[in-house]
């Protein structure tokens, strides 16, 4: 609780700092608005939320832990899956929990609603898959398996959600409906991962692809649980013990908050050791260790990066806004006429460098634009063979054949044999679909964000050119002349979106721009779509589907497999849709050209952001040092007295500047964070 409280305290102090730049901002520079926002908007970072994902694959227990935390049987547990929507828990002092409809899709209308008395019964009535109704169903967009809400928004006065943090309980990965992109959609906005896995059947394929997936994105601050183990702490200690070091092992090599993050749970247990205050066996069901390693983790690592953030942000607007009150101070000390001469050689500067932003700027446009015809190329023939890519032969379907007598009837048996080879090319269809997922985050993604790259490295040295020639323009307000080359430090937000497509690092990047578009940290980041963000941007309403037709060419085999043994029917019913939906789907050229379509729409709009980004950088440049001329040009005409006084009135902004990043550099050594 102190840690809290202290955190809460560093934060505030931060915000303070934040406040006295801003009185500093309007005596610098009283007409720039853009500081004004950007400084509000630095401040609001202050309470910025700590999304904490929990994720693993249906019924490994993540419901069950959000239960044991909480104290209280809230959410719906089963063997069975239970999520169908993403549960988001707030702090809050009261408890409240409030569903969020899918526009159009509830019979209750499109509003928000709190459950009076929430409850495990009363809350898996919206938030729960319907496993009974959905049992011969595989089909994605079913209505029977799609739950009607989007979310579920959960107040609870849990200590570790204080100050931003969000913990969310999401669907199982692979259940048996297909529910992994509601799950998959989320896990780019995730600042951390809490992944679950049933102890005794610990790192399966599926929990080794999403760890690989989660390492993928950059994210190796995971926090490993594994559950049911109660049932494995029954075993010989010796036993006990071995199977502790391979699972510790295991998670070692996906995460790196070591061996303390790694917790062996009984969620029973801890749910019970909640609701009758045992201490003695909250500790055995592991939950005492996760709630105090929570706390640590969450107040420490997530206090830290607040801290390295605001810390730099506070820092980096200092220095700016100091390079500014010296440069407006020089001119101000110039007679009118030597001003108005240096004020006329600005803009010269200032038109040189903008026509030359304008041409850097088309010249991207122009590179962009010659990626899409490549990508589009390489969609085309990935997904003319995207058929060949998918089979069934790890599949075990549902439904039955007619067995002995059954095969008698054969109106019967060829009605169960067509439904078996319908739940076949749906879990085709199914298959199809994943791979292609997978093949836009994992391959196209990457492609992209290369040739991205590539035209950014082409445009590098003149976006280096166009902030010289802007800095320039406060070289001529100061002395009247251009020195030509690097005159001095280059700020430029142009150039920060460079440095973030280029090495990812978008705080770095926004450190070196500070003004203009501001701390562009991670909004630009998803804006941007670094990552597998664009491979889920890819892949927004795309839909990949059999062609109609190949049901009816299907069936036709049917007589002659009904003739062989029940198993051996299943395997040629397996074979056939195989065979002949990879030749089917070979020639239904208008399907694949839709689906080649639906993925360049989200490929142009992905690449059209970039390049809107890049132009709303430039033009930011450009303005502020318009913003410094007019003002320059608005000083001509006042007295002696009236200059003097905003000379010294800027004089003491920039000192109180320097105290301010000297007090925020020093918050960030208190907590060891190089800013």
């Amino acid at each position: 609780m102190a840690r809290m409280e202290e955190h809460k305290k560093v934060l505030e102090e931060l915000a303070a700092l934040i406040s006295r730049e801003e009185q500093c901002a309007a005596v610098i520079a009283p007409e720039n608005t853009v500081w004004k926002e950007d400084l509000a908007k630095t401040k609001e970072k202050t309470g910025e939320k700590f999304v904490v994902l929990v994720m693993g694959i249906f019924s490994s227990g993540k419901s069950s832990m959000i239960n044991a935390l909480i104290g209280e049987e809230l959410l719906p547990t089963g063997f069975l899956p239970e999520t169908a929507v993403l549960g988001e828990m707030h702090y809050s002092t009261e408890k409240k929990v409030t569903l969020y409809p899918k526009k159009g899709e509830w019979e209750g209308g499109d509003t928000p609603f709190t459950l009076v008395n929430p409850s495990s019964e009363e809350i898996a009535k919206y938030a729960s898959i319907d496993n009974e109704a959905g049992m011969n169903c595989k089909a994605d967009d079913s209505d029977k398996i799609r739950s009607k809400f989007e979310k579920m928004v959960i107040h609870w006065p849990l200590e570790i959600l204080k100050d931003g943090v969000v913990l969310v309980d999401s669907p199982g990965i692979n259940d048996p409906y297909s529910n992994d992109y509601i799950t998959r959609g989320y896990l780019p906005t995730a600042d951390a991962i809490i992944y679950l896995m049933n102890s005794q059947q610990a790192y399966q394929k599926e929990d080794m692809k999403q760890l690989n997936e989660i390492n993928g994105l950059g994210l190796r601050n995971i926090i490993f649980g594994y559950s049911f183990y109660d049932i494995i702490s029954s075993q010989p200690p010796a036993k006990v013990e071995q199977i502790r070091k391979v699972l510790i092992g295991h998670a070692l090599k996906h995460g790196d908050l070591g061996e303390e993050s790694v917790h062996f749970l009984s969620s029973l247990d801890g749910l019970r050791a909640k609701m009758q205050h045992d201490q003695k066996l909250l500790v055995q069901s592991g939950y005492d260790g996760l709630e105090k390693f929570l706390t640590k983790y969450l107040v420490e690592n997530k206090g830290r990066d607040q801290i390295r953030v605001m810390s730099g942000a506070i820092a980096g607007y200092a220095a700016v806004m100091q390079k500014e009150a010296g440069t407006r101070n020089k001119a101000a000390e110039v007679d009118s006429g030597e001003l108005e001469r240096r004020i006329a050689n600005a803009r010269k500067q200032l038109e040189i460098a903008k026509m030359n932003a304008e041409s850097t700027e088309k010249s991207f446009r122009l590179a962009m634009n010659g990626c899409y015809p490549q990508v589009k190329s390489k969609v085309e023939e990935y997904i003319s063979g995207l058929a060949d890519q998918v089979d069934l032969e790890d599949y075990e379907p549902d439904g039955e054949l007619a067995k002995s007598f059954g095969k008698l009837n054969p109106v019967g048996a060829r009605k169960k044999a067509k439904a078996l080879q319908q739940e076949c090319m749906e879990e085709y269809s199914r298959r199809m679909r994943k791979e292609m997922n997978r093949w836009l985050s994992r391959e196209l993604s990457p492609y992209l964000i290369r040739l991205e790259q590539q035209c950014m490295e082409g445009i590098q040295k003149d976006l280096v050119t166009v902030a010289e020639q802007l800095n320039d323009v406060d070289v001529i307000l100061t002395d009247g002349t251009v020195k030509g080359g690097n005159s001095g430090a280059v700020s430029s937000a142009a150039l920060g979106v460079c440095f973030g497509v280029l090495t990812g690092d978008w705080y770095t990047g926004a450190m070196s721009v500070a003004y203009g578009k501001g701390v562009l940290a991670k909004s630009v980041a998803i804006q941007a779509g670094i990552g597998v963000v664009t491979g889920t941007l890819l892949a927004m309403g795309v839909a990949v589907s059999l062609p109609a037709f190949i049901g009816a060419i299907i069936l036709g085999d049917l007589i002659s497999i009904l003739s062989s043994n029940t198993e051996k029917q299943k395997a040629k019913i397996m074979k056939s849709v195989t065979e002949n939906s990879r030749k089917e789907f070979a020639k239904a050229t208008e399907d694949q050209r839709k689906n080649v379509d639906s993925i360049m729409k989200n490929v142009n709009a992905h690449l059209g952001k970039v390049c809107s980004d890049m132009s709303a950088a430039l033009k930011a440049d450009v303005e502020q040092k318009e913003a410094l001329i007019n003002a320059t040009i608005g000083g001509i005409s006042k007295e002696k007295d009236e200059k003097d006084l905003e000379i010294r009135r800027r004089n003491e902004a920039a000192e109180e500047l320097q105290k301010i990043a000297a007090e925020a550099e020093q918050i960030s050594r208190k907590y060891d964070v190089a800013i």
